[in-house]
């Protein structure tokens, strides 16, 4: 039953895309005939599902219709802990990384802060999604059933960037930042912001990074958070209950009043490896501890011409989504991260 009805929406997306390619003399000014309107019909009940521009054209748009839908549906969570930032050239250098220009007393000349003289290098990298047609499926009249493996295409390239965002933090431990010590560490110049205590429902290892947070310095030595900023709770799936009783909560296992009750915005993370890990992030002004750099945004592609290769030797028509884009390190400053193995 599955199966037919596959066969009779793709049949019914075919003839409605001959049809409507039957009106295109009209919009181009060569004006309506009957001749027109009829060959487009009859052109569908002739001609079928046999294989040729028509129908190939026909099938691209369908299976882009069904990749936009997906895309524009699907919700990403990277925006959350992330700066996305365009980039117009193969790698981009963030310059602007240690750098915190704030007011100051006015007395004679401007005091100009300079850029730090960190250099951060975030290279793009190219990112792909690809489905093989077989051409007998499209002559048989079976291709509706790769409409779904085509939305699931659109919703992986929106949440693409997740995927290499949370990553960031599974490595931040180990993986250097614009310092040259790991992204989480103990040693930075500003403040320590690692840490290994277990996240629990009582509030207090949470609060003793929070703590970590707020007695951050900047380059000037002064304190950069004043407590109004927007805190996100990030772990895994295995952390899920005791962060939401952490936040939501209205009191703690002993009785009292749980302070920590909306302090922050939680996210649960299936990127997040490690089942004792936990991090908090922070948004500033606009500024996060993440950069997700763009260079080119997710695009649906497809190679179906005959004098293809794929198409020639495999008999297969190829679509798919590429884009090119990275993620990178940005202030420390901005994130804690605990082990979550404890003292």
């Amino acid at each position: 039953m599955k199966q037919i009805l596959n066969k009779t929406i793709g049949a019914m997306f075919m003839i409605i895309s001959l049809i409507v390619t039957s009106f295109v003399p009209v919009f181009a000014g060569q004006g309506f005939t009957n001749h027109n309107f009829f060959y487009g019909i009859g052109g569908a009940l002739v001609l079928g599902l046999v294989v040729n521009s028509a129908t190939l054209t026909s099938l691209y748009t369908t299976f882009k219709t069904v990749f936009n839908k997906a895309f524009s549906e699907a919700e990403p969570q990277y925006t959350k802990i992330a700066m996305v930032v365009p980039s117009t050239t193969k790698t981009e250098i963030h310059e602007w990384l240690g750098a915190f220009p704030k007011m100051r007393e006015w007395i004679k000349e401007r005091k100009i802060s300079n850029l730090k003289g960190f250099k951060w290098a975030i290279e793009n990298k190219d990112w792909e999604s690809t489905v093989a047609v077989p051409r007998n499926d499209i002559m048989d009249d079976t291709f509706g059933l790769f409409t779904n493996l085509f939305a699931s295409m659109g919703g992986s390239a929106k949440k693409h960037p997740d995927q290499i965002v949370f990553k960031l933090l599974n490595d931040g431990f180990t993986a250097l930042c614009y310092d040259a010590k790991a992204f989480f560490a103990t040693d930075h110049q500003g403040g320590g912001n690692k840490g290994v205590a277990v996240l629990a429902a009582d509030g207090v290892a949470y609060g003793a990074a929070l703590a970590s947070i707020g007695r951050m310095k900047d380059d000037q030595n002064n304190p950069i958070f004043d407590g109004t900023e927007k805190l996100t709770l990030v772990t895994g799936p295995e952390l899920e209950s005791v962060a939401k009783q952490l936040l939501n909560a209205d009191t703690v296992a002993a009785g009292g009043a749980n302070i920590w009750k909306g302090s922050a915005e939680y996210v649960k993370s299936p990127q997040i490896t490690s089942a004792t890990a936990w991090f908090i992030l922070v948004e500033a002004n606009g500024i996060k501890a993440l950069i997700f750099q763009e260079r080119k945004k997710p695009e649906f592609v497809s190679l179906t011409n005959s004098s293809d290769t794929n198409v020639f030797m495999n008999k297969e028509f190829l679509f798919g989504a590429d884009s090119r884009d990275n993620a990178g390190y940005g202030l420390y400053h901005f994130a804690y991260g605990s082990t979550g193995a404890g003292a």
